[in-house]
């Protein structure tokens, strides 16, 4: 008889601790300290070309390229001072004259 007086008193406790476990983990604060350093993309040209008409008169004009660096703009920026130009200058242009450019640019950061 003292037994069937103990299974309520037990299932009772028993479901005080399930009920308080899950209240524990549902009020529980999960905490992460972590730093994450992405990489960086840092360019540069590579080879630069440029081709003028060869027909009209060719003697006239000029196509100009050049490549340079500039004074940082980005002074706040931790990854150094690579700020380029690549600069296009036509002279003496005329309606039917045309110059190509092309160019090269490398990635020269640790992202792929």
């Amino acid at each position: 008889m003292r037994i069937k007086g103990l299974i309520p008193v037990i299932a009772g406790l028993m479901l005080l601790v399930v009920l308080g476990s899950a209240l524990a983990m549902w009020y529980d604060t999960l905490k992460i300290k972590a730093t994450i350093s992405t990489g960086d993309v840092d360019v540069k040209f590579g080879s630069v070309n440029s081709v003028e008409s060869d027909h009209g008169k060719p003697w006239v004009a000029n196509c100009y390229v050049k490549t340079e660096g500039i004074e940082d703009e980005d002074l706040g920026n931790s990854y150094g001072n690579n700020d380029l130009d690549l600069n296009i200058t036509i002279e003496n242009g005329y309606p039917s004259y045309w110059c190509n450019v092309t160019f090269e640019v490398n990635n020269t950061g640790t992202i792929p």
